[in-house]
């Protein structure tokens, strides 16, 4: 394909709003929710050891 007919072919795709993020901009945003997914595993597991540090204590005494 000639440059121009990619250009207008990739001109039509941003019009038709069918390409809205490039490859990097999809990467970025991947890792940013893979992230968030293990920061929100890491705080449900820092819960569930409080909640059974509070449950050994009264048993101890």
């Amino acid at each position: 394909k000639s440059l121009i007919n990619r250009i207008d072919a990739s001109l039509e795709l941003v019009k038709n709003k069918t390409l809205t993020t490039n490859k990097l901009q999809s990467k970025i945003a991947q890792a940013k929710q893979k992230q968030e997914q293990e920061k929100q595993l890491k705080s449900s597991e820092v819960k569930q050891e409080k909640s059974k540090k509070q449950q050994q204590t009264p048993k101890e005494l």
